[in-house]
Parts: C-alpha cells; sequence; structure tokens
C-alpha cells in the first residue's frame, strides 16, 4: 500500500522538533498483510512550509532503461514530480541536494533533494522578482523559512494541493493542476500562532492557477498553461488521448492530451464547478450514450426514415443554470427526441402551438416526443416561454 504523508506541528516553525522528522512529507509503502514498513522516501525533510503529499500518489508502469518498471509518482507541494520505484522506493533520476535559506530557530537542515533536470510547475522568486513587489517586503525562494528577523517576507506559495493528477499510458505524461502566487510568510513568538496573511498585503502580484503535463520519466514539463479567470478541474484521461475537465461556470471540455488544446466544450447546466469528470462501467461495459444531434448534415436514413437535420436548444434563464439538452434517434420512418433536463430548476417542454408537452422535468428527469413527419418545430418551456429552439425535421 503506497500513500502520502502530512506535515508536522507547528506547521511554520521546527523549534521543537530538530532532525529529519521522519516520516513527514513521505512516499510510504507497507505490506497490506502485516502492516510493516516497506521502503520510505522523504520529498522534504524537517518540513516548515505546511508542504504535506496533499494529492494522491498514482502508481503507473512503464520501459525504462529498456526494461518495465513498477513505479509510483508523487507531487511535492511545490510543484516538483517525484517519481521512485515502487518495489525498492528509490527515485529513478539523480537526486541533486541543493542548499536552501537557514533559520537557527527553526533548526533548518542545510539542503533538500531535488530530481535531476526535473522542471517546477510552479514560479520560484525568479519569475516573481520580474513584477512589483510591495514596498517593504522582502523576496524569498521556496524554502525560505518563516523567521522572526524577517518580519516582511514574501514567498511562493505551496500550491499543488488537493487536486488530483491524472496519467495517461498512452503519452506517459502526468496532468497536475495547482495555484501559483505569493503569500506573507512570517510567524509569531509563539510557533503554534499562524499570520500567514497574503491576502491583506497592498499591492500583492495577482496569482493564476497552473496546468501541467509533465513526462513520468523525466519529471519535464511538456506543455504548460495558466489561467487567470475560472479554473478547471483535476483532468480525466482516457483512452482516445483526450483530457476531460470541469470549469466553474458548468461547461465540460476537452483537450488533446498530448498538446493540451482545447477542441470541444458541453455546457451541463451545473453552476459551481466540482470534481474531476469521472468514467465507469457496468457489468464489464463502458455505457454509450446517444449521439447528440446538433447540426446539419444528418441525411436520409435507410427505409425512408426520417432524420432531424437540425436540433438547435437555446436555454438561458435569468441565473444562467437553466439547461434542458436534446438528443435524437430514428426508427421505422420516425424520429424521437428526448430532452433530459440537466440543471438545477423544474423545466416542461412544450410545442409553441400548443400541440404537445412532455411534462414537468425535474433536474435529472427526461422525456421523449416523437415526431412522425417533417417540419419545423418551434419548442418553449412553458415556465420560461421566452427560452425558444427550433426542431426541424426532413424526410
Amino acid at each position: 500500500m503506497y500513500f502520502g504523508t502530512g506535515n508536522g506541528v507547528p506547521q511554520y516553525a521546527g523549534d521543537e522538533r530538530a532532525g529529519t522528522n521522519l516520516y513527514l512529507c513521505s512516499l510510504v509503502a507497507l505490506d497490506l498483510k502485516t502492516g510493516k514498513l516497506k521502503w520510505y522516501y522523504q520529498t522534504i525533510r524537517h518540513d516548515i512550509w505546511e508542504a504535506d503529499i496533499a494529492q494522491s500518489p498514482v502508481i503507473f508502469n512503464t520501459a525504462l532503461g529498456g526494461r518495465e518498471r513498477k513505479l509510483v509518482a508523487a507531487m511535492r507541494t511545490d510543484g516538483v514530480l517525484l517519481v521512485v520505484d515502487r518495489e525498492t522506493g528509490k527515485p529513478i533520476l539523480p537526486i541533486e541536494e541543493r542548499k536552501v535559506a537557514q533559520d537557527k530557530a527553526s533548526h533548518t537542515l542545510a539542503t533538500q533533494p531535488y530530481p535531476a533536470g526535473a522542471d517546477r510547475m510552479l514560479d520560484d522568486c525568479e519569475t516573481w522578482s520580474k513584477k512589483p513587489i510591495p514596498a517593504g517586503f522582502k523576496l524569498g525562494c521556496f524554502f525560505a523559512p518563516a523567521s522572526m528577523d524577517v518580519p516582511n517576507l514574501l514567498t511562493p506559495a505551496w500550491g499543488m494541493r488537493v487536486t488530483p493528477m491524472a496519467y495517461s499510458p498512452q503519452t506517459g505524461y502526468f496532468y497536475a493542476l495547482g495555484n501559483s502566487s505569493l503569500q506573507w510568510f512570517r510567524r509569531a513568538e509563539d510557533p503554534y500562532v499562524f499570520i500567514l496573511g497574503g491576502g491583506r498585503v497592498p499591492g500583492m502580484p495577482a496569482g493564476h492557477g497552473v496546468m501541467a503535463a509533465i513526462d513520468g520519466k523525466t519529471s519535464k514539463i511538456v506543455w504548460k498553461k495558466e489561467f487567470t479567470g475560472p479554473r478547471p478541474s483535476g483532468a480525466l484521461a482516457t483512452a482516445s488521448g483526450l483530457l476531460f475537465q470541469s470549469l466553474p461556470d458548468g461547461n465540460l471540455i476537452a483537450r488533446v492530451a498530448r498538446t493540451g488544446e482545447q477542441i470541444w466544450q458541453f455546457q451541463s447546466g451545473m453552476n459551481g464547478g466540482g470534481g474531476p469528470a469521472v468514467s465507469y462501467e457496468i457489468d464489464g461495459e463502458q455505457g454509450a450514450l446517444p449521439v447528440q444531434r446538433t447540426g446539419p448534415g444528418h441525411q436520409q436514413g435507410r427505409n425512408g426514415q426520417l432524420r432531424p437535420r437540425q436540433l438547435r436548444w437555446r436555454h438561458p434563464d435569468v441565473h444562467r443554470r437553466a439547461r434542458v439538452q436534446p438528443v435524437s434517434h430514428t426508427r421505422q420512418g420516425r424520429t424521437t427526441v428526448r430532452w433530459v433536463n440537466n440543471g438545477r430548476i423544474n423545466h416542461t417542454v412544450v410545442a409553441e402551438d400548443g400541440s404537445w408537452t412532455t411534462p414537468r422535468l425535474v433536474p435529472l428527469e427526461a422525456a421523449a416526443v416523437t415526431f412522425d413527419k417533417p417540419g419545423e418545430y418551434t419548442v418553449i418551456c412553458k415556465d420560461h416561454p421566452w427560452a425558444k429552439s427550433q426542431v426541424i425535421v426532413t424526410p
């Protein structure tokens, strides 16, 4: 069993816990039958930055050095991907010991480990130094300690937290998300008093969201995107070479896994964001959804079946939360259109001339209407008649 461990307390001071502080901020392997420790790898020693491994580790297999390797990857909270052999706990890349800033009171260690050649997702002090820093403050890097002697220290925030990574066996890439920003990193005389306060610093440079594809063999960034507006959820990587993510405005988007290019989006009607998209199977099969007909180009089917040439549906209500999505199929000369209420309020789908109606649909409920004659049909919602759509059925 593999898992990442948390941080020590007090979070931002090591006054009372000199040493490496095993097994904080570590990848740990336990024997599932006995509970005995098999190995550990400590990603940060003597943590005084609350830099626990906050994203679940991912196990994967890949060819490396001419043979198949069983590996496990963990994202360090500063945005560096660490990959170790999951049978031995040994890193697959050479580890460099780099000097870090010191504070005698916190018993800081002289160096911290870095995988050789690895990229960091989040901006460090070199990048932030190119932006205007608020007057009276001093800029530090990752691993700078909070110190009573430096009460005006700004440092990069440890922003790789909670959002799960995805891995694609096709590309060999990990897909991770985080936040790149500065924080006012200070402490009180009492180390148990937390006084972080980046949001209270006038003129603090704005942070941004970050998404990156990282090569699992080299820990190098293949592509990277930054977000100053709404930030997507974690990704779902699929065998089709796509990544699916949800956005806070209710859109579900698809990206090309190798490049990060967005190629599709769908408004689900569910505002407020959420977790990553999920894929699942029932009885060994991954279910198929009806094909959504949303544009021209559908030709006449076999045996004179009626085919919908266009299904146009736009249903914005005043809260921008209403979405009733049509899906169609054809059989024996008839076209059936099924509407699904995937919004948050009730809707009724009605012909404008009153010739047919569905029952009132509560969220997630569906209803179908069958058309057996070609024509143009104007459709409204009984509860929101200003929202109109059109169904065009052609032979």
